[in-house]
């Protein structure tokens, strides 16, 4: 579930599946505020 998060989050922000070969922790580490605030709407609007 997380990890398809991700993908949607990376393709909108970046337009690049590129980060989606990156580990959880390593993702979350590139994290900026602001792309948290956007990954926990999507977390709340799907759940």
């Amino acid at each position: 579930m997380l990890v398809f998060i991700y993908i949607i989050i990376d393709q909108v922000q970046n337009n690049s599946w590129a980060t989606t070969c990156l580990t959880e922790e390593q993702y979350l580490m590139t994290l900026k505020n602001q792309q948290r605030f956007v990954l926990s709407t999507w977390l709340s609007f799907i759940s």
